[in-house]
């Protein structure tokens, strides 16, 4: 497997033939602080969980001469923003509101709350409750906050479901469909994973002008070759295809249609990466691909009618 050699960086960043797990941990390093000034302890804890896994820590701080409640954004130490707490919190501030408001709210219940030492019938668990309902964000009573995400050039999640990586994916997806050129490139880890994917990216690059890559590590010997008609496939054996899944749209160019996905397979079905917004996160991930596997060259094989190992283009 060849190597770009296209290096970028920002104020705060360099990156030059970093692989997608090596960047998956750049993002995880560079975590994001918000303080939260004069705030109740509540508030603090909503917040915590709210941002608990997009890459932002959140403190608490007692300023006695400064009255406002308020909230300072840092990256690795250095100041990026801040903003009122009411532009980030959806919840009652004050911790009196906040204990009359659970208190009727537990007096509305009335005879619905459950026993937890009846064991009788009616029970509920987290099975009970709808998977998107547990996922839903929110069902915190801390909203996603505009000012903070602004921020957030990559945004981090953990502990993603393969159901969730699809709806992610989906996202960038309808984005390249929606502007209709540029390239696409997307990688689903193994053959078996794409199969169910030929469907969609068959679409994608015969309805539009988009130049569709997709890309997956055979997992069986032989790997039957997924019927690709409207986009090219590149089937490598590699390891980093293997436990990464990503979806790259270079926008065709234009800055504000740039996007990618990418994540780590963990393993137990979890996966941990981030999307980003930041045009040169996505340059990056763009050229990388295309130096890395676009060439469809493999390390493990010189015959050029092994399909299992080179790429397809369709």
């Amino acid at each position: 497997m060849s190597q770009p050699q296209q290096s970028f960086g920002g104020p705060t960043r360099s990156y030059t033939n970093v692989s997608l797990r090596e960047l998956i941990a750049d993002v995880e390093a560079r975590e994001l602080t918000l303080t939260a000034v004069n705030t109740p302890e509540h508030v603090v804890e909503d917040l915590s969980a709210q941002y608990a896994n997009r890459n932002v820590s959140v403190e608490s701080r007692e300023m006695p001469d400064e009255p406002t409640r308020f909230a300072i954004l840092r990256r690795q130490g250095t100041f990026v923003t801040a903003m009122h707490l009411d532009d980030i919190y959806a919840g009652s501030i004050d911790a009196a509101d906040a204990e009359v408001a659970a208190t009727a709210d537990e007096e509305a219940r009335g005879d619905d709350q459950l026993d937890p030492d009846d064991t009788s019938g009616g029970d509920v668990s987290a099975d009970d409750i709808p998977a998107d309902d547990l996922d839903d964000p929110t069902m915190s009573p801390a909203a996603y906050s505009e000012p903070v995400l602004d921020h957030l050039e990559e945004t981090l999640f953990t502990s993603y479901s393969i159901k969730q990586m699809f709806m992610a994916s989906r996202e960038i997806e309808d984005r390249a469909w929606r502007v209709g050129s540029g390239e696409l490139h997307a990688g689903f880890q193994t053959v078996e994973v794409l199969s169910g994917q030929v469907e969609t990216y068959n679409q994608l690059g015969a309805n539009t002008d988009l130049s569709v890559h997709a890309y997956a590590a055979p997992v069986s010997e032989p790997s039957a070759t997924p019927d690709a008609e409207g986009f090219t496939l590149h089937i490598e054996r590699d390891d980093e295809l293997r436990k990464t899944w990503f979806v790259v749209y270079d926008g065709d160019g234009v800055d504000e249609n740039k996007c990618a996905l990418l994540a780590e397979d963990r393993g137990a079905g979890e996966f941990y990466g981030f999307w980003s917004y930041d045009p040169q996160t996505v340059d990056y991930l763009h050229e990388y691909l295309q130096g890395a596997y676009g060439r469809g060259d493999s390390d493990d094989t010189d015959d050029p009618d092994d399909t299992d190992s080179d790429s397809l283009p369709v």
